[in-house]
């Protein structure tokens, strides 16, 4: 999935999220922060593997993690070290992988590594190769610690969160929605959604409406697919053959007290 589209406005809109990025990031990658200090790896070097525009790669830092971060998006990578900069961390280094290319992207060798986009790939064949990737540039005994499928589940709690998955897109903005409008003063840019389920999965279309100083309109669109299919067993059985050997889950209370 390209994510140029999203990035690049979401970089133009930054206004709306810098100030705060923090506390959010806190709260979806503090669980790993945690558990690299339990495990004394916070002076080893960590990878943030999904790290979009930076902004958990610079929580980690700020925490004490030894972190370098990724992305497949090359905007993204771009923007990642330009935020950076601004917030007084020019030293993360940033680069341009998708996970199965990672071994042949970088010759370094981490003790950990955070993913919290993996349970967005929808194909059996991209998953498979996703994870050989992410389990290659672990050093031996090396952490991959991700958001999804839990120990546990099975195809009947994956079909339950399904469905309430839907139902709390629903519930909280609606079939169609507005995401945000923000102007620059020469440029407005209006982010609409709309929610289409499918058979395993949801996809959020995006639309974004720039209109220039001239008052003139053009459209860009990119669809988000949310699998909702990775129950366990079907996720172990691709671990495994990528070589991962035990498993655990870890929660995290966040600060808003929600896990």
């Amino acid at each position: 999935t390209d994510y140029t589209t999203s990035y690049r406005w979401e970089w133009f809109s930054r206004a709306r999220w810098q100030e705060g990025f923090r506390h959010a990031k806190k709260a979806s990658s503090g669980g790993f922060v945690e558990l690299v200090k339990e495990r004394g790896l916070d002076r080893e070097l960590v990878l943030d593997s999904s790290c979009g525009l930076g902004l958990k790669t610079i929580v980690m830092e700020e925490a004490g993690i030894n972190v370098e971060g990724s992305d497949a998006c090359a905007l993204a990578v771009e923007y990642a070290r330009l935020l950076a900069e601004e917030e007084g961390h020019r030293d993360i280094r940033y680069f341009q992988s998708t996970w199965e290319a990672l071994p042949r992207t970088t010759e370094k060798r981490y003790a950990a590594l955070f993913n919290d986009a993996l349970s967005w790939v929808y194909s059996e064949e991209e998953m498979v190769a996703s994870l050989k990737g992410l389990h290659d540039v672990l050093k031996p005994g090396g952490i991959l610690a991700y958001m999804g499928a839990l120990p546990g589940s099975d195809e009947n709690t994956s079909a339950l969160l399904y469905n309430g998955e839907w139902s709390k897109m629903l519930s909280e903005a609606g079939r169609y929605s507005l995401g945000f409008r923000f102007s620059d003063g020469h440029r407005c840019v209006t982010q609409a959604v709309v929610l289409e389920k499918g058979t395993d999965y949801v996809d959020r279309h995006l639309l974004y409406i720039i209109e220039d100083g001239k008052k003139r309109c053009r459209l860009e669109a990119r669809t988000e697919r949310h699998p909702l299919k990775w129950h366990w067993p079907r996720m172990e059985q691709h671990l495994v053959r990528a070589g991962f050997c035990e498993f655990t889950t870890k929660e995290f209370i966040a600060d808003s007290g929600k896990p």
